[in-house]
């Protein structure tokens, strides 16, 4: 037999084998070991040799033992599986053929011919395909039998095919036949190849049980383990074995063919069962009693671990307190015939010894008069206590069984023949072990003075109900006492917040030494009379959470006079629950005026601005009235209202007040750069009265427009820009001072948080939905530009909460950082609103061409007006309509990205990343999104960027099949996909996918309605959440024409025009002309010209 077909018996998964065939060609089998019972030293092995082997392969260790062309056992270290080769196996077994075979030197040609052997495609002729013929396997049908006299179970085996059944008259012969896989008839029902795989998989058990009878033996020796008869007939079992056996007939049905004692065969229960068992004591004549067990017929079965009860239907393990506490039991009453005669002392030692070892496994009938004569006494433990000298307690220890008591650590005064309790005797003198107490002739002593406080502490509260203890007054003086907080008192004086302290029992140089111990992580101070303070309540804790809270150093608690605080510590100390830890806290009607204002919102209700054009929902009113208060207050904060709940017009509406209340007044927003116009959009829409300057442009524009800028104008600016130009803003003091996307400043060593935090401003807030996306520190750096120092220096910080909640879970940590943070974080999601949202949130975002896209854009559309005026004047508007629908798509075209039709352009695309940061936000939020496009190429454009990223998501295009579509949805709709892919055209309608609550429309369609049924994809009847829709839009192109065009044709967007041809053919000329008109102001490095002669006639391209 060749390796090949070695290697094919044990495995044919090919992955397998050719991993293993690499590992031997790379020279990854290492350092192997070779033992052979019948090798002579130094001689070649020959192949018919018995050899155990093992190696090293790439960090497993694969052991085989084998014989010729036969493997008789294996296993390797990369799993439990032991019936096929895996690929470390393989690779062992094809080194073996070089040190086992006699070897020739093998070419390259030679390796590369037996490595494409293996992969010969092999004769088929099973009617299914599948390689292998399908015909009945053979079984190994075990007989259980037991030899009373030498105390062990054997099995006898017959082989049959389903026709009939043969007795194995030698399993030594069987397992040789097996070795070398003969062919062998046993009758006219039967001719069997001897291979594994030809026996059934019940049968595969019963061939390693057989294997393991002669594993590390040599071949013919004939003998089996543990000093057991030689196998022939029969398989003697070891107790291994039998634990072995009883464990898989037990799990595989529970029955087995068993010979019985009269000569019959029957069937064998094996089963984990403790059986019912009846204990007996009834009194007889005088003082004598008679024990007696009772159960069914079951004798007991023993080996080294296990031990077992069986009879001729049932073998039976049972529970492991059965086998150890009622065997005994069985085993010596069975000897006396089952019954025992017990006298009076007899009686009761096994009251007390016996009865409660074995009563939860068996049935007691005892008569009750029996166990109230014949139990002990009850124990009574009394330990008097003391403390004769610094750091050392004595114990003075006496057990008491009614009338009688004794010291147990004096043999001679422990009365003869009392009925004692060893076991509550021991389990008490155990106690006194664990808190370290050590005898010293008749007494106990426990020194030292930690382990003193410990008993103290918790050792004698665990004595106290077991024992009677008497504590003498030496040592009650020393015992812990409860550290008391000092009375604080909060007050607000001339404009400052003040707190005191009033220590009215021990005094503020204890109170200061109670706290520096208490952050060492010590339990207890001791004062000059060696009383100790136990520090360790709640007490404590909360006063020293309370001056971490506020930031307050213990140096500033050294002298009588209060600390003074910044006011926004009010809200730390309001929180205060002293009624929760029992402390005195007062506060003085100033503060609480002052706490009132701040933490309750309808306290001063702010008026709406009147220069605002828009009507504010009710959460929108309560964004409003919170920023108008904390900046009445002089503090700021992070609005968190989640993405669609307009964080800009709430923020709009703050300015707006703040600009009425001082007209003089100048403000700040930085945001990303993406950004700009859609907050130019929103002022000019909601705040027209307000003044506002956009800082862009050249370093030299933006000098020129940040040297004057007028009272009252609010700057919008990007981060990126602010890197550059912070230096300009030294001079400026500002109202408010707005981070718009807060996440951007989340690292507090970028510049972009530093140039920001360079600002100078009475109120810093910050806008964002996701107030931290990685990390507490994202919170920390976001609040520190918001509330400079409220939550401390980073280090602090970090040590306070951020390594306690993220590396421990430290949920009191976690609750006190919201209670810090609560009062100046304003945090709305789209549920705990939904009553006040509209059906769908519509959103406008706006992307601006970088300089390379808008030269591309201006070029495109100048040859686009060119063509237009000549195809409007030479062809009637039926005929240009296909040219001018051509045109508009170009245009659209470059909006998206210039790589839709420019061959090698693989510049970034402004809508593209902006698109992307819209995703990546949703996502990590975990929304499900709905990405629609007309262009398909857009969608494979955005493929790579989702892979990048590690984002998941699915594609429907038009090329998707019919029997597709549905899978897809399905996936989507079950497996929280992030992201759908979709192509206008061919998922505008027909889908339900209300698993997602975002869409996102990539490129403007001309008829709202079907943009309208594109949403309605997932806005529709099962939706539960709120739906998201972002229209992105590229600033100043052909798209924010578009946009405005469907604003002013509203009548369009009601299904007047069902498609995209008929949106265009019902145009007017006016409308064509304003989408292809050159804006000249827009178009870089290039001059206005004389705008083109519009033609003298108009018209509608209709039907």
């Amino acid at each position: 037999m060749s390796i090949r077909d070695l290697i094919y018996d044990y495995t044919e998964d090919k992955s397998v084998i050719s991993q293993g065939l690499a590992y031997y060609q790379l020279g990854k089998v290492q350092h192997i070991k070779i033992n052979s019972v019948d090798h002579v030293a130094g001689s070649t092995l020959p192949y018919s040799s018995t050899i155990m082997a093992d190696a090293e392969v790439d960090g497993e260790t694969p052991f085989l033992v084998m014989r010729g062309e036969h493997l008789l056992n294996f296993h390797c270290t990369c799993s439990d599986n032991t019936t096929t080769l895996c690929k470390h196996l393989a690779a062992l077994v094809r080194a073996l053929s070089d040190i086992l075979v006699p070897t020739a030197t093998k070419s390259d040609e030679g390796a590369v011919a037996e490595l494409l052997a293996l992969y010969e495609p092999k004769v088929d002729f099973s009617p299914d395909g599948t390689g292998i013929t399908k015909k009945p396997k053979a079984s190994l049908i075990p007989t259980l039998d037991f030899d009373p006299y030498n105390n062990y179970f054997s099995l006898e085996f017959h082989v049959a095919s389903p026709k009939k059944a043969y007795i194995l008259k030698s399993i030594s012969t069987f397992y040789t036949h097996l070795l070398h896989n003969d062919t062998v008839t046993y009758g006219k029902q039967l001719i069997l190849e001897h291979k594994r795989e030809n026996f059934d998989q019940p049968s595969q058990f019963y061939l390693n049980l057989i294997d393991n009878a002669f594993d590390w033996l040599t071949y013919g020796n004939n003998s089996n383990l543990d000093g057991l008869p030689k196998v022939g007939r029969y398989l003697h079992l070891s107790h291994n074995q039998f634990d072995q056996l009883f464990d898989y007939v037990a799990d595989h049905g529970g029955e087995i063919n068993s010979h019985r004692k009269d000569g019959t065969t029957g069937r064998m229960r094996m089963q984990n069962r403790t059986p019912e068992t009846i204990v007996q004591v009834v009194a007889r004549s005088g003082d004598e009693y008679l024990l007696g067990v009772s159960m069914d017929d079951y004798k007991i079965f023993s080996n080294n671990r296990l031990s077992y009860l069986y009879n001729d239907d049932a073998i039976l393990r049972p529970s492991e307190g059965y086998q150890q506490h009622v065997l005994p039991l069985l085993q010596t009453v069975k000897k006396a015939d089952n019954a025992l005669v017990l006298n009076d002392d007899q009686l009761t030692r096994f009251m007390a010894r016996v009865v409660p070892q074995v009563a939860p496994y068996v049935d007691l009938q005892i008569d009750p008069s029996l166990r109230q004569e014949h139990i002990a006494d009850q124990l009574v433990v009394r330990l008097t206590l003391d403390y004769p000298q610094r750091n050392t307690i004595r114990g003075r220890l006496r057990f008491h069984y009614g009338q009688a008591n004794f010291n147990p650590l004096v043999p001679e005064d422990i009365p003869p023949h009392l009925l004692r309790d060893i076991d509550a005797e021991n389990a008490f003198a155990a106690l006194l072990d664990k808190y370290r107490f050590s005898v010293n002739e008749d007494e106990w002593l426990l020194v030292g003075e930690d382990t003193i406080y410990d008993f103290l502490h918790e050792g004698l509260p665990e004595l106290m109900p077991l024992a009677e203890i008497d504590i003498e007054n030496t040592l009650s003086k020393v015992q812990p006492k409860r550290a008391m907080a000092p009375h604080m008192t909060a007050n607000i004086t001339h404009g400052m917040l003040e707190l005191s302290f009033d220590e009215k029992v021990y005094g503020r140089e204890v109170f200061l030494e109670v706290l520096k111990a208490y952050r060492a992580g010590k339990k207890y101070i001791r004062l000059t009379d060696d009383t100790y303070i136990d520090i360790i309540n709640p007490q404590i804790a909360a006063v020293n959470d309370l001056l971490n809270d506020c930031g307050i150093p213990l140096k500033e608690l050294e002298d009588d006079e209060p600390v003074e605080l910044p006011l926004y510590r009010a809200l730390t100390l309001d929180a205060f629950d002293e009624d929760a830890c029992d402390v005195v806290f007062n506060r003085r009607e100033a503060f609480r005026t002052f706490a009132a204002e701040l933490t309750r919102g309808d306290a001063q209700e702010t008026p709406v601005p009147q220069g605002l054009k828009a009507t504010l929902r009710s959460y929108q009113m309560q964004g409003y009235q919170w920023l108008t208060r904390l900046a009445r207050l002089g503090f700021g904060g992070i609005l968190a209202d989640d993405m669609g709940l307009g964080k800009t017009l709430q923020t709009i509406a703050y300015l707006l007040h703040q600009h009425e209340e001082n007209p003089r007044a100048r403000s700040i927003i930085v945001m990303p750069t993406s950004l700009i116009y859609n907050w130019e959009a929103e002022l000019n829409r909601f705040a027209p009265s307000l003044n506002y300057r956009i800082i862009v442009g050249s370093k030299k524009e933006r000098e020129a427009l940040l040297a004057d800028i007028p009272e009252g104008t609010v700057i919008l600016t990007s981060y990126a820009t602010l890197r550059r130009d912070a230096p300009m803003y030294e001079n400026y003091q500002f109202d408010s001072i707005v981070s718009d996307e807060g996440q951007y400043i989340k690292n507090s060593y970028t510049q972009n948080t530093k140039s920001l935090k360079s600002l100078n401003g009475l109120h810093h807030f910050a806008l964002t939905g996701t107030p931290i996306e990685n990390s507490l520190a994202d919170l920390w750096s976001i609040m520190d530009f918001c509330l400079p120092g409220y939550l401390h220096s980073w280090r602090e910080f970090r040590n306070l909460y951020e390594v306690p909640i993220t590396r421990y879970e430290d949920t009191a940590r976690l609750t006190q950082l919201k209670r810090q943070i609560s009062p100046f974080v304003l945090r709305r999601i789209k549920n705990d609103v939904l009553t006040e949202l509209p059906d769908k949130i519509d959103t406008v975002l706006y992307a601006e061409l970088s300089e390379e896209e808008r030269r591309i854009y201006h070029t495109q559309l100048a040859l686009s007006h060119k063509t237009f005026i000549e195809e409007i004047a030479n062809h009637p508007a039926g005929q240009a309509r296909v040219r001018v629908l051509t045109l508009l798509m170009r245009l659209r075209q470059v909006c998206c990205s210039p790589a839709l039709f420019l061959d090698g352009f693989d510049k970034p695309s402004a809508k593209l990343n902006l698109c992307m940061s819209v995703i990546e936000d949703r996502a990590a939020a975990g929304h499900q999104m709905l990405v629609f496009s007309q262009f398909t190429s857009v969608l494979d454009m955005i493929v790579p960027e989702l892979e990048k990223r590690g984002i998941d998501y699915l594609t429907l295009t038009g090329k998707t099949k019919s029997s597709d579509r549905m899978a897809l949805v399905n996936r989507f709709n079950e497996e929280h996909i992030p992201v759908f892919l979709i192509s206008l055209k061919a998922g505008g309608i027909g889908l339900n996918l209300t698993s997602a609550d975002t869409v996102i429309h990539y490129d403007p369609w001309w008829n709202q309605s079907v943009e309208n049924q594109a949403t309605d994809r997932t806005h529709r009847i099962g939706q539960k959440n709120s739906v998201h829709v972002i229209r992105l839009i590229t600033k100043n192109t052909i798209e924010e024409k578009i946009l405005k065009l469907k604003e002013k044709k509203q009548a369009l967007s009601d299904a007047v025009i069902t498609s995209e041809e008929s949106a265009i053919s019902r145009l007017t000329m006016d409308d064509l002309e304003d989408l292809f008109a050159l804006d000249y102001t827009d178009i870089p490095t290039m001059a206005p010209a004389p705008r083109p002669t519009r033609p003298v006639y108009t018209m509608d391209i209709t039907e």
